[in-house]
């Protein structure tokens, strides 16, 4: 359910890791599932890239996961390609440069 999602986002940025992971997969399955958006996507995605901006999200596999929701965000809305498919792995931290 959406009501628990500004917790979520703060928990992102909090000192537990555990607890971010958490936030950031129950915020990935809640706000774009199986490439389903809701009315929360928008202004979560904001919040989300407001993070990321002031670099938030407390380590690099927060960080990693935070940027896989917003791929997946933008994947379901028809913005992401094979293109940036083969050059970008969050996950790991790469990416090829054209």
């Amino acid at each position: 359910m959406a009501v628990d999602i500004p917790d979520h986002l703060r928990a992102l940025t909090g000192g537990d890791a555990a607890a971010r992971t958490e936030a950031a997969d129950h915020t990935n399955s809640s706000i774009v599932h199986q490439g389903t958006l809701w009315t929360t996507t928008g202004p979560v995605v904001d919040q989300v890239c407001a993070l990321v901006r002031q670099d938030a999200t407390g380590d690099a596999r927060t960080l990693a996961e935070v940027l896989q929701f917003l791929y997946d965000v933008a994947e379901a809305v028809g913005l992401a390609d094979e293109d940036l498919d083969s050059r970008a792995d969050p996950l790991d931290g790469t990416w090829t440069p054209r």
